[in-house]
Formats: C-alpha cells, structure tokens, sequence
C-alpha cells in the first residue's frame, strides 16, 4: 500500500465510516488526537461536529496513538459491524506483543479533561462487546480504568 492511498483510506476512514462517526460523536469540538502512523503524523479532530482528519501535526494533542501500517491497513479495511467490534479490535492491537501489529497509546492531558471532553462517550458508543471485554481484562469499573489510563501518561 502507497503512503498516498494509506493516507486517503485514513482519512475517508475517519470523516466518512459510519461507525467512526458513530464512535466520536461525544467527542467535544477542537479536541485534538495525534496518529501516528509509521513515518506520517495525523490529526483527528471534530469541527462543527464532524470528524476531520488531517495530516499534520497537533498543537496539544489529548492522545498519541503510534499505528503500524499493517494495523492502519486492516482499521480501513475491515468490514465490522458495530462500534464495539472496532473497539476490541483495536483493544486487542493494543495488548499486542507483535510488535508489527502493536498499537502504543500515550495520554498527554488529565482525566478530568478526558471525562470533560467526551472521550469516555467513546467506551459507552462501544456498548456491552466492550465493557464485557475490559471487564475480562480487570476493567471492571471507571476506578480502574481511571487508573489504567494514568498508566499511559506520557
């Protein structure tokens, strides 16, 4: 896959996919997350609602997240069916030991901002497939996941 048409997949991934749409939509307006994405640096953000990516790099982002293009390409191409499937699958990236397939997260702000900015809308647009999944995993409640999420400052 060309850097060229990896980009452009991301990006209708992000602006135009329903369950992208779906997912961010309690994701506050000009809250900024950075991807990366082998050597290409992205911005998601919303702007009157809507998602937008962009490839350049973020003024204060609020996540980093560091994507093979391997995992990019299989985001993009991947036929799920709801947002909870998106969800685990990229939960599974994340707890990946291949480093190939590895998605590495860095939260760059407070919880209080998170919970403020919409981003806990995230987990619930991921309905019970994802709160099951994280509970199979000691996330059983906003307690510990404020805790696994301070885990990942940096």
């Amino acid at each position: 896959m060309t850097q060229e048409s990896l980009a452009t997949r991301l990006k209708d991934f992000f602006e135009n996919h329903e369950l992208a749409k779906k997912a961010a939509r309690s994701i506050k307006d000009g809250r900024e997350i950075q991807l990366n994405v082998d050597q290409n640096t992205f911005t998601f953000t919303k702007t009157g609602g809507h998602n937008s990516l962009n490839e350049s790099s973020p003024k204060e982002p609020d996540f980093v997240f560091d994507i093979p293009s391997a995992t990019a390409d299989q985001l993009t191409s991947g036929s799920f069916k709801s947002v909870g499937e998106v969800g685990i699958f990229l939960f599974q990236k994340i707890l990946s030991d291949n480093p190939a397939e590895k998605v590495r997260v860095r939260v760059k702000t407070g919880i209080i901002t998170l919970v403020l900015s919409g981003y806990l809308g995230v987990l619930s647009e991921g309905g019970a497939e994802v709160a099951k999944f994280l509970a199979q995993r000691g996330l059983s409640n906003p307690s510990k996941i404020k805790d696994a999420l301070a885990k990942l400052r940096g």
